[in-house]
């Protein structure tokens, strides 16, 4: 019959399913939430630091230069973390925060701002951040300080054992270390310093 509709060949076919298969997690991807604002840190009448979110959706995590649709990721975009105490169980809070509003374990952070108290510029300034259980990974990352600026491609900040609240400086090209300082400040020195 001229007009029988034909079924692609076999290797077609499957590629063709497994494409709608990792597609399918992201055409049913929940709508995202927008205009998030909350307090971290205890007690919740004397918090740490004031929250804001522009918006939290499912993305996919990237292995390599492909994003995979079967590792759903949540990835919260324009967060400004103002700070009224250096605290960095914030950060920790911050993303518990999101595992129980997204119900997902993999986060990432995009357009970080954290401010010191009474700020209106903020001190530090990063592109990305993936946390960790016990740190944060910030890439493209800029402290501020006074009429000075430091400029890292990727830096962490501890979050647990004697080092919490410390800066550190992680896979640095010898061409960028030039113009570092000696030490990275902690939280609470970049929180307390003038700008």
């Amino acid at each position: 019959m001229p007009n029988e509709p034909r079924l692609p060949p076999w290797p077609a076919a499957a590629f063709l399913a497994l494409l709608l298969l990792l597609a399918a997690p992201a055409a049913s991807a929940k709508p995202g939430l927008s205009g998030l604002q909350f307090p971290v840190g205890q007690p919740a009448d004397q918090p740490s630091a004031k929250v804001a979110i522009e918006e939290v959706i499912q993305g996919a995590q990237k292995r390599g230069f492909l994003k995979i649709a079967l590792l759903p990721l949540a990835s919260a975009n324009g967060v400004q973390i103002r700070f009224l105490r250096p605290d960095p169980a914030v950060f920790l809070e911050i993303t518990a925060t999101l595992r129980a509003l997204t119900k997902l374990e993999a986060q990432e952070l995009n357009r970080i701002e954290i401010f010191a108290p009474g700020d209106p510029i903020p001190r530090f300034v990063a592109e990305q951040a993936s946390p960790n259980a016990d740190s944060w990974t910030f890439k493209r990352a800029r402290f501020h300080s006074g009429a000075s600026t430091i400029t890292l491609p990727e830096c962490s900040l501890s979050l647990s054992g004697p080092a919490s609240g410390q800066f550190s400086v992680k896979s640095m090209h010898p061409e960028t270390t030039s113009n570092l300082p000696a030490a990275l400040p902690t939280l609470e020195e970049l929180l307390k310093r003038v700008p």
